[in-house]
């Protein structure tokens, strides 16, 4: 297999990308970030007294990171998890671990997205109980399973329509071209944001 140097420069850059979005958070001392081939995993430690605000700064970190991602024309693809682990310089062990890759792959999208189940009582009951039965539909995401759907929040990266231009690009290059399995799951992608367009009016993705 070719050595690709501009794939691997890109993806250095993201890695380096996310070390100085979280050295920069007010509990940076409390992450920890683990590298393996293409993929990262970030450990948080989840503060009792306001879980939310650990969480509001979680979320907005990955939006900062999804972004970088687009711009540097790579898809990222991830979940959030929650428990208790065993980590260390070199050592990441739990359920949460195997947690977050498995929800990860379920929409089969280049997307990052937070199954809301799998949040703390805390938070969870906070997002469930502003969620109406017209509001329903925006926090329903179909997963690869036929009929198999789950409550949860993606997170997307900002400006939204960046990320709809690269989503949009990568679905027509692979629909023309394949193979079919990133075909379909560009097209999963496209598909989720045209439903966020239409869930929210003021989402413009032709700015």
């Amino acid at each position: 297999m070719k050595f690709n140097s501009n794939l691997f420069n890109r993806l250095r850059a993201c890695h380096q990308h996310v070390e100085t979005t979280i050295s920069k958070t007010p509990t940076g001392s409390n992450i920890k970030t683990y590298h393996f081939s293409d993929s990262t995993f970030i450990v948080y430690e989840l503060f009792n007294d306001d879980p939310m605000q650990t969480y509001s700064a979680i979320i907005s970190q990955i939006s900062s990171i999804s972004s970088f991602y687009t711009d540097q024309k790579l898809p990222l693809r991830g979940s959030l998890s929650f428990g208790k682990i065993i980590y260390g310089d070199n050592i990441v062990i739990g359920k949460p671990v195997v947690k977050a890759v498995s929800n990860e792959q379920l929409p089969a999208a280049p997307i990052f997205w937070t199954p809301y189940e799998e949040l703390p009582s805390s938070i969870a009951d906070t997002f469930l109980s502003e969620i109406t039965e017209e509001d329903l539909s925006k926090h329903t995401i179909q997963t690869k399973t036929p009929d198999y759907k789950r409550l949860g929040r993606i997170i997307w990266p900002h400006p939204v329509g960046d990320f709809f231009k690269f989503v949009s690009k990568n679905r027509l290059h692979y629909m023309l071209k394949g193979p079919s399995g990133p075909a379909i799951a560009w097209d999963r992608a496209y598909n989720l944001l045209i439903e966020l367009k239409s869930h929210y009016a003021k989402v413009n993705f032709y700015e």
